[in-house]
């Protein structure tokens, strides 16, 4: 079994060679490997590893650069609470659409709270904008760093961030 670390370390190193643009624009951050949670635990090795080498989450999109930083200036990774993320993702995301529909919205609550039990944690949405699939970078509680793949109120699949990274890199 490859350690998650040694793809990360794989990916890394190929991308000088595959992505000029973003090997330029690249910006690691100085203290990825004192790296933290919000609670103050570890963050996960594969994050650390990926910060060190970019601050930036990776992205579908040509760049493969996402907007939003892996760590804060505070040493903090940038995820919140799986509770949020879940709330945002299955309700508060789509409630002005349904703002007549009290008992849907009421639904999507309930259903924001069954996910949070089955994944709960930490997490961040990747790509906010999509309306069709939803990734979410899932940390679990026992710090292992996933994507889970949202679609129609329900999680579709899931799958270690580095496989998910090398995916987007390797896979031209």
């Amino acid at each position: 079994m490859i350690d998650g670390v040694e793809t990360v370390d794989r990916v890394v190193a190929a991308i000088p060679a595959l992505y000029a643009v973003f090997t330029d624009g690249r910006t690691p951050h100085p203290e990825a490997a004192e790296a933290r949670l919000p609670d103050g635990t570890v963050a996960p090795e594969t994050l650390r590893a990926w910060a060190a080498f970019d601050n930036a989450y990776p992205w579908y999109l040509s760049s493969r650069r996402g907007p939003v930083p892996v760590i804060g200036a505070d040493r903090v990774l940038n995820v919140a609470p799986m509770a949020e993320v879940w709330r945002y993702v299955c309700h508060d995301s789509v409630a002005d659409e349904l703002d007549d529909d009290p008992e849907t919205l009421d639904w999507l609550l309930e259903l924001a709270g069954e996910l949070t039990d089955r994944y709960g944690g930490y997490g961040i949405v990747l790509e906010p904008d999509d309306d069709t699939v939803c990734p979410i970078l899932w940390i679990a509680p026992d710090r292992t760093a996933r994507i889970l793949w949202y679609e129609d109120n329900e999680v579709e699949r899931t799958e270690p961030f580095q496989d998910w990274l090398a995916g987007l890199f390797e896979n031209e």
